[in-house]
Formats: C-alpha cells, structure tokens, sequence
C-alpha cells in the first residue's frame, strides 16, 4: 500500500500538531449524540488483530550509544520499527541539551520539525525498517545528572563507550530516584554498599533518562590490598600482542571477587588464573569470580592481540586500573621487530633497563625488551607512534650524475673517461657496453680497481650497496677509461661518437670534448645539446723539436699533443696542470670518502672522522662528506658542554655545539634506522665487551687488581661509544655502566687495601735499580744494555695503489662542452661536434 499523497504543507501541519502535544494525537468525533450497542455488536465492528499488538507502526527495539568524540560527546540512537498496517508513525523523537546532526529512515533522510525543546518525526511506515538519529549531547555527568527524553519502545539497551563509571539511568516519575533498569545489583565480599555489575550497559527503553556518574564502592575498612600491574606489548608487522599479569597482595582481610577495567585491549581478551571461577566481561570492565575467598595473593593472567595499524599510525598503550586496591604499582615493557619502528610517550612514567623491573613485571614479551618502564600510582596513557620504513618503488639503482671526459687525437683515437655517481639501493652489479670499436683501458670503483665480468658485449662492474644518510644515499663513483678508435679527422668534420651505455637511469649528464689540436668547433650552442664552447688560444709557429722515441713521447705522438712553450718540450698528462690537478684531487676525494665509509661500516667512528676532517683541510669535502657527516653527528653525539660564566655579565651560558644529534620531525624514523643500523653492526664489540667484563672479574678474584682495573675502564670506555647507538627510550647502557663504575671502584678500594698490608708486612733489602747513579753499576748497566737493544719497529704498511689509472691530455684544440637531462636505462647517445682546422698540417 503505497501512502497517501500529501504536500509539504500538510506534513509540516502535522508536526506542528505534535509540538505542542508531545504526543501521538487520536482525533475522536465531538458531539452529544451517543449509540448503545451490544457487546457482541460492537467486537463485530472493529477490526481484528493479533495478539492485542495495535497493528499500526510502532517502535519494536531501541538501542543508545554514547562515545566521546575528542571535546563533544556523540550520541547514537537507532530504533527498530515496524508495521502490521501500513500508516504513519509520528512522535517527539528527542528532547534535552542536544544538538541533532542527522535523522535517517531506512537510510534517507527523515522529515523532521523541531522546537526551542524538542525534535520531532513523522513518517510513512509500510514495514519493517530502521530510524535513526546522531545528535551531541552537552552536559557533564561529574557535575551532576544530564537529563534526556528519547522515543521510546518496547525494549532496548543503553551503553556508555570507554567510561565505565558513566551510565544511563531512568527515574522514578513519583520520586525522582534511579532506577537501574535490568542491571543486576552485588555486594561483593569485602565492599559497603551496592554497585550495578554491569556499569557499562542499561537495559530497557522508557522515554526518559538520565546520564549519570556511578559512585565507586566504599572499600571495607577490614580489606587492605597492594595493587601490581605488569604489562608487556609486543608490535609485529602484522599484530600487536599484548600480556599483563595483575595481582592483589592481601596485607589484611580477604577477597572473593575481584575486578578491574581493561581499556585498549582486542576483543581476544582472556584472562587466567589459579584461583580465577568465572571471567564476565561488559564493555572495559571486567569481572573475575574465585574458587573461594583468598587472603594471600589474588594472580591473573591477560592476553590479548590487535591488529597492527598499516602505514605510519599513533596507539595508545593499554590502561589497567585495579579495583579495590589501595595503592599501585605498575611497569610496562615494550618489543618490536620487523619493519615497525616504535617511538613512545609515556610522560609520568620512569625509564628503566629491563633487568631492574621486578619480577612480577619481567617476560612479559617475547625475546629481548627494546625499553622498560615503572611507575608508582596513576599516570598519563601516553601513546606509541608507529613508523615504518616502506621502500618506494623505484629502480634498484640510480646514476645522480654522469660526466663525461674526451679529447680527440687527430689520427682518429679518442680517449673517454665516463664517471658515475652511482646511488645503489639494492642492485648487485652495474651493466656498462661499451661502444662499438673501443677498448677498456681501467675501470675504477671508488678509486680502486674492480674485476668485472663479461656479459656478451656487456661489463657487469660489482658496486657496494649505498650508505644510507639523514641526507639521502652517499653516491659510489665509478670510472670506466676506454679508448675509441675511429677514422682519422677532416679538414672539416662532422662527427658523431658514441657513449656508454649503462643499465641505471641518469638524471644529469655533462660531456667535455677537447678536439684535436688545429681544429675549431663550428657547431652553434644550442644544437645537439652544446652548453657552450671554449676556444683555444692561436698557436705560434715554431719549429717543431726532434721527439726522441721514450715511452713517454711516443704515448703523446699517439695523441698528437705538443707544447707551444720554448725548447719543443713536450705537452703530456701532468699533476702541475689544472686539469691533472683536478684529477688528483678527484682520486684523493675519492680514496678520503671510500676509507671513511669502510671505517663507518666498522662502526670505528673516530676514523672516519679523522678522513672526513683530512677531506675538509685539504679543500676536497663535497656533498656526499657532508652526508657522511650527517650520520656521524649522530652516532658520534657529543656530550653537552659545560655551563661557564659570561665574561661580561656573570650569567651562566650553555656552549653549544656546532653538531646536534636532535632528528628533524620529517627525519626521525631515518634517525632511529641509522642507530639500529650501527647497534646491529656492533653486535661483536658486544660481545667482546661481555668476554672482557666476564675476564675483569675473573683477575679481580685472583688479586691481580691492576689488570682488572684496565680490563674495566676499557669496558666502560667501549660502553660508552655504544652508549650513542642506543634509542633515547633505552637504559641499558646506563645501567650497566653503574654497575661497572661501582666494580671499578670496589676494585680500586680492594688495590689500596692490600697495598697497605704488603706495606706494613715487608722488609725492603734490595738495592733500587732505578736510583740516578746506578747502585752497585747495575743501573748504568742495565740501562747501557736496555740502549744497545735493537728492537724490533712495526712494518709501515705499503700506501695503497689509489689514484687515477688514466690522465687525461690537456692540450689541444676546442673544448665543447654538453649538458643533457633524463636518460632512460639502456638508452644509447652520441655526442655530436661540426669543426673544421684552422691550417693545414705540414
């Protein structure tokens, strides 16, 4: 039955009808006139029904949901309805301090009029469906009752979400008083009074209610209990598991019935124990029935799981307060693994290694702790920000830059020096072909020689993975010479010669071509990528000088270069030029960087601070040092200076340093990578640092306390530097450097001890070597023959074989120099040049 036409007007009339009524109106005919009839007459005239339900729309089940939402409380009401009959359902749907969002049947919006006190409904039902409202509510139930009238129906719930002292009760219309409405009522062994046992949820759906704060139990004056609280989190990838152990420490009376609200924990949540009857649960209260009174040790065991949030997310640790305990002590121990990188906040608690929590509060995860905690009463939730490292999808490996070298000799050879900043993320080998008619002359991996293998026409050169900075990857350079043998050049030339090609992408690429000698570029800027063009001075005719046939002469014959300078001395590769110059400093920059890396992977940060500051003096430090910086400042953070008085005006100043270990928010997942990187890689100086403690104690128990003094200050020294690999939420260095400062210090008293009893105990009757004249000549003797010793020196080791394997020549004619941007992997290019001789060759 489809309902009856009606226009808006009249709608709207119908509810204005409503307002002022706050009920369902029935119009009955008015008038004096009046019919008797009998019994069975009048029963004849009306219409059946089932069961004596009206068979119009009516209200079948309601259901109230209250959560906070940051500042506002929301409220969600949703009401089962239903018809026998089709015909309109109109009434007040709610009344109080609310504010009304959305009012939907069957998930369109409802027609809805409201008043300075009340929001109505009305609306054409034909069968079951839902009506449902989403309103704040204002008010504040600490302060007192918070009225609310809503539309009734047959039967229902009312729930409080996370605050398990609110909730929802209906007065008495008589007098006023509350009215738990189906909630069960307990007096537990040990409580005055009498408290809901489900403080969480009300059942029923009268019109009125009011939202409401439940008084907390009045403990018993025979009862004392000691409250401990052990909780441990484990954040995998995928979950979160979680594990508490909580205990009541009976000092007087007894318990038959313990309970505790559990917030942030998954709906897996179980809990166990000896003396545990029965578990009831509603909502963040739980409930815990015993076998039988217990006047010791009440012990329960919780496990829960959730799952992990994906991408970078904020969580909040799980909150336990124990009810009926008089005080409380609690700790917290925190694992990772995996990708998800934890960073906590938990203010009001204190930090604490994990061998100093207590054994209630120990192996509550699995493996190893990443950090502890303990605290003495309440404290604040806190939060754990979750990061992970997710890798982009980008090639295996990148080239930054590529430059390329060439100078041309006028037979027709060309000599290429090709070098690549390489980024290398996760590839093993870089694919370089040469072009057609070259020859390989070296090929240079961070300034030193690398054996490559062939691939058909292909050399794979292996490259190391790229050290990961707080500024990004250090680039590998890797330098192929090769020499490209192509017909003998023209008076005028139009030449094309090309590159290699590598497998990797190529974001910027620079060429510098140095023609033959003789011979201008006639190209334009512009074409064919030409940046610009350097001109050769005009040579001056001389007489060429007799070359005698060295190695040396004959190399640079082949080339064709010669000197313009008196005496026909010859012109070849040479470190006094600016550009051998350039090339050696290159090298060295390169060799610098490569040993400082090589020291950073060996986690010996003070050599590798030693070569980037060598790099630095010597004018040679470019980008990739200061990333390599950037990570030392890290794992090298310097202690605070101390605070020194103004020479001017007496007040305290902090002389900060020029380095600060303190991560940017945008770096602060990188920054904790680096250190776990580190703290993985110092896991053998671990364990020498556990062999020479384990050695320190041993020459302790033997008397041997000199040695054990060393063996414990380079101990506590080695500590120290893994100190810095540490997170922040980490204490288990400090703590056992304690431990090992108070082993020295015992040592050390023990040392003067039994120094003072050899003291008071010996006779001296041996003559002192050591006196100035040499008593008996033994002195001057011994020391004659102690200078006579030929001591064996430490072999100084040969230097390595670093530098450039080919020079390039720096003479000759034009330079033109390319500039390109993106090339694609694979891709094949060839640098263009128009030139023509400026004379003829004799």
């Amino acid at each position: 039955m489809s309902p009856p036409s009606l226009v808006t007007s009249t709608l709207l009339g119908v509810l204005a009808m409503l307002a002022p009524q706050r009920a369902l109106a029935v119009l009955a005919p008015t008038g004096g006139a009046s019919v008797e009839l009998s019994g069975p007459r009048a029963m004849g005239l009306l219409e059946p029904t089932e069961s004596g339900i009206a068979p119009g729309p009516r209200a079948a089940t309601r259901s109230v949901r209250l959560q906070r939402r940051g500042e506002r409380l929301e409220l969600r009401v949703r009401w089962d309805l239903d018809a026998d009959k089709p015909g309109w359902f109109a009434g007040e749907l709610v009344r109080g301090d609310v504010r009304v969002r959305s009012v939907t049947i069957g998930g369109r919006p409802a027609a809805t009029a409201a008043d300075a006190s009340a929001t109505y409904v009305a609306a054409w039902i034909d069968g079951p469906t839902t009506l449902e409202l989403v309103a704040d509510l204002r008010g504040d139930p600490s302060r007192g009752p918070v009225p609310l009238a809503l539309l009734a129906a047959t039967r229902g719930t009312a729930t409080v979400a996370g605050e398990p002292t609110w909730r929802f009760e209906a007065p008495d219309p008589t007098t006023g008083a509350a009215i738990h409405l189906g909630a069960s009522i307990s007096t537990a062994p040990g409580l005055r009074g009498s408290s809901p046992a489900t403080p969480g949820i009300t059942h029923g759906a009268p019109t009125e209610l009011q939202l409401v704060v439940r008084t907390p139990p009045v403990p018993d004056a025979s009862v004392l209990a000691h409250g401990r609280i052990g909780v441990g989190l484990f954040v995998g990838d995928a979950e979160i598991r979680g594990r508490a152990r909580l205990q009541w420490t009976l000092r007087r009376g007894e318990l038959a019935r313990v309970a505790f609200v559990a917030r942030g924990v998954g709906e897996d949540f179980t809990v166990v124990g000896p003396d545990v009857r029965e578990v009831t649960r509603t909502g963040d209260m739980v409930q815990v029935e015993l076998q039988g009174p217990v006047a010791s040790v009440v012990a329960l065991e919780a496990t829960w799981s959730q799952r992990t949030p994906p991408g970078e997310a904020t969580v909040v640790p799980p909150v336990f307060e124990l009810q009926d305990a008089s005080r409380t002590d609690a700790s917290f121990e925190l694992g990772r693994d995996g990708d998800v990188d934890v960073v906590p906040e938990l203010p009001g608690w204190r930090q604490v290694a994990a061998v100093q929590l207590p054994a209630w509060g120990r192996d509550l995860i699995e493996g190893t702790p990443a950090a502890a905690w303990t605290r003495h009463g309440t404290a604040e939730a806190g939060r754990l920000q979750l990061l992970r490292f997710i890798p982009v999808e980008a090639p295996k490996v990148v080239i930054g830059e590529a430059s390329f070298d060439l100078a041309s000799a006028d037979h027709g050879t060309t000599l290429v020096k090709a070098r690549y900043e390489v980024l290398n993320e996760r590839a093993s080998h870089l694919r370089v072909v040469p072009p057609p008619s070259s020859r390989v002359l070296a090929i240079e991996v961070a300034g030193t020689d690398a054996r490559v293998a062939r691939d058909g026409d292909a050399l794979l050169v292996p490259i190391p993975r790229s050290l990961e900075t707080m500024e990004g990857l250090v680039a590998i350079p890797v330098v192929v010479s090769l020499a490209v043998t192509e017909r003998a050049w023209k008076r005028r030339e139009h030449r094309e010669l090309p590159l290699p090609s590598v497998d990797a992408p190529i974001r910027a690429v620079t060429a510098k071509w140095l023609l033959p000698r003789d011979v201008r570029a006639t190209i334009d800027v512009g074409d064919d990528g030409v940046a610009s063009i350097a001109r050769a001075p005009s040579p001056q005719r001389h007489r060429r000088a007799y070359r005698r046939a060295t190695k040396n002469a004959t190399m640079i014959e082949a080339y064709d270069f010669d000197d313009g300078s008196l005496g026909g001395a010859t012109a070849g590769p040479s470190s006094a030029e600016p550009s051998g110059s350039t090339e050696l400093d290159q090298a060295e920059t390169d060799r610098l960087l490569r040993e400082a890396q090589e020291s950073y992977n060996r986690n010996e940060f003070d050599d590798a601070q030693l070569r980037l500051d060598e790099l630095r003096d010597r004018g040679l430090a470019d980008e990739d040092a200061k990333k390599l910086q950037s990570n030392l400042d890290i794992v090298n953070a310097p202690a605070p200076a101390p605070i020194e008085a103004s020479p001017i005006s007496g007040e305290m100043i902090l002389q900060s340093s020029s380095s600060s270990s303190t991560p940017r928010p945008e770096k602060a997942g990188i920054f904790r990578r680096i250190k776990d990187q580190a703290r993985a890689r110092g896991q053998k100086q671990v364990l020498e640092n556990a062999t020479r403690k384990k050695k320190a104690k041993e020459l302790r128990a033997k008397g041997d306390y000199a040695a054990a003094e060393a063996e414990y200050k380079q101990v506590i020294e080695e500590n120290r530097k893994l100190e810095n690999l540490e997170q922040e939420e980490s204490a288990t260095i400090d703590f056992e450097n304690d431990e090992l400062e108070a082993e020295l210090e015992s040592t050390k008293t023990e040392a003067a001890a039994r120094s003072a009893i050899d003291a008071q105990s010996s006779t001296k009757f041996a003559p002192s070597f050591d006196a100035e004249d040499g008593e008996l000549g033994l002195g001057a003797a011994w020391i004659t023959t102690a200078s006579a010793l030929d001591v064996a020196r430490t072999p100084t080791p040969s230097p390595a074989n670093d530098g450039p394997r080919v020079l390039m020549p720096t003479r000759g004619g034009d330079t033109v120099v390319y500039a390109f941007d993106l090339w694609a992997p694979g891709s094949r290019h060839a640098l263009v040049v128009e030139a023509k001789r400026r004379r003829p060759r004799p």
